[in-house]
């Protein structure tokens, strides 16, 4: 008899040899997609539509939270606006290098999210209980209050290593909150699959919130499903290519966006110095 489980899902990519692996080990997963540190808005519908090409792939249900409570709650936080203003001024340095690097770096990146335009992510397909929900993706947004800046607001009063703490701490929380009312006994998230989060501290995040909820209610404790599926990543991504899903280039809110342009900028700033 297969066991039920409920899997956050950070991204399609991402959830692929997760999923892929918790069939094999004969769980019946139910996917929790709650990301509201994603921003811009395009990039939330990029990341939602990939991600329900995957839920549709393995013919699973997907289920998206609602980060309405989360916006009430933070409504009146300003973002830190210097943090952004440092982070661009450190990218638009005086050598005409670097400055041809990041034109290059943002040319390539906008035509790679152009691609994944098309008329078939207009619409989401949620797959439930064996039947097809579509709905466009502004009636989404109404339905659920996706509100991406809300989150980054949230994020940026903290300092940068605290800040992605603070972000498996609000998404593992809503996670397993929703796991302990819908009656899953078990759960794990698609974020220990990644090579690029720190592992240590989305376990202690997951582990932190399941004994605080157990403790608080101890009928039927949840526990957690713990695999490295960093073992899979290569795998993972030679799938991911082959259904042709959209793969993005930074973790998810606007702060992480400009640390990984930086990174690709300095990279191809070192091939063009030595190309001269």
């Amino acid at each position: 008899m297969k066991k039920n489980i409920l899997i956050h899902s950070c991204c399609g990519p991402c959830s692929i040899m997760p999923l892929e692996y918790l069939i094999k080990k004969n769980f019946n997963p139910t996917i929790f997609y709650y990301n509201p540190n994603i921003h811009l808005q395009n990039e939330y519908n990029l990341r939602l539509a990939s991600m329900q090409r995957v839920a549709e792939y393995y013919a699973l249900p997907l289920i998206i939270g609602s980060n309405i409570n989360f916006i009430e709650k933070q409504k009146n936080l300003l973002i830190k606006k210097e943090l952004i203003k440092e982070k661009m001024q450190s990218l638009f340095v005086s050598d005409n290098l670097m400055k041809k690097a990041i034109d290059k770096i943002l040319t390539k990146w906008k035509i790679y999210a152009e691609v994944f335009q098309e008329p078939e992510y207009e619409k989401l397909y949620i797959y439930t209980q064996k039947n097809y929900h579509s709905f466009s993706y502004e009636k989404a947004q109404a339905l659920l209050r996706i509100d991406a800046f809300a989150f980054v607001r949230y994020l940026s009063t903290y300092e940068e290593k605290e800040r992605c703490k603070q972000c498996y701490k609000e998404r593992m929380v809503k996670s397993i909150l929703f796991a302990k009312e819908q009656g899953f006994k078990t759960f794990t998230t698609t974020l220990l699959y990644s090579k690029y989060q720190c592992h240590e501290d989305i376990c202690y995040a997951i582990e932190n919130a399941i004994q605080n909820i157990n403790n608080e209610f101890n009928e039927n404790p949840l526990s957690f499903y713990y695999s490295d599926f960093r073992d899979f990543w290569q795998q993972g991504i030679d799938k991911s290519k082959e259904l042709n899903l959209y793969r993005q280039k930074w973790c998810g809110c606007i702060l992480s966006r400009l640390e990984s342009l930086k990174q690709m900028a300095t990279r191809e700033y070192e091939k063009l110095k030595k190309s001269n």
